[in-house]
């Protein structure tokens, strides 16, 4: 039987339609289950703490909605308000014109997450500049954007490891067992927490 190949950690790549638009793809490979991974993609609150591009969206979270998007791109900030693509599974997204001089080149930007395996999970970060400006004006954009995306995806990746090794759920309601048991038998005053890293002994101390 032969060996299943490892899927490709990451991947970045730019390509020119015929017409003029351009499109960018990028994905990595995240340890962690796709619903995880879903929590920090979409904790928007957190995202500006390790986020270099993208630090947020805000508006109503429902397909069709009129949200903004804050990021940094091609070294500067933009608010751009967008049209937000919901799509089934672990799918978001938006679509609208740019603005300034680049109000002719539409943007279809696309956050994906594909299960590969139990803990295993797949970003893909893709995006479609089109429009009639496109083919004089997409290029500088996909180029920003594939490289931001691609040190976006590194970002997200390691925010979603380094939480789960700060929360791991798992370890969190074993403590929370623990506790209770030692609060049952009095070992252990209710609201009162040993320190982090302590050791118990038989006797609570």
């Amino acid at each position: 039987m032969g060996l299943t190949p490892l899927p490709l950690l990451d991947e970045a790549r730019h390509a020119r339609g015929a017409d003029g638009e351009h499109r960018v793809h990028t994905s990595v490979v995240i340890p962690a289950p796709a619903e995880q991974v879903w929590q920090v993609l979409t904790d928007f609150e957190r995202m500006p703490r390790w986020s270099p591009s993208l630090l947020g969206v805000r508006g109503p979270w429902q397909h069709g909605a009129a949200v903004v998007v804050w990021q940094q791109l091609m070294g500067e900030a933009w608010v751009l308000p967008q049209v937000l693509q919901l799509g089934p599974g672990l799918r978001f997204g938006w679509s609208s014109w740019w603005h300034g001089d680049y109000s002719r080149v539409r943007d279809e930007h696309v956050f994906e997450l594909q299960s590969l395996a139990p803990g295993l999970t797949r970003l893909v970060q893709r995006d479609r500049f089109h429009g009639p400006d496109a083919a004089a004006l997409g290029e500088p954009l996909a180029r920003a954007a594939l490289a931001d995306y691609a040190r976006f995806n590194r970002a997200l990746r390691d925010e979603v490891v380094a939480r789960s090794l700060r929360e791991p759920p798992e370890l969190q309601q074993a403590v929370v067992v623990l506790l209770a048991d030692l609060q049952a038998t009095g070992q252990v005053q209710a609201g009162i927490q040993p320190a982090a890293g302590a050791r118990l002994g038989r006797d609570g101390r």
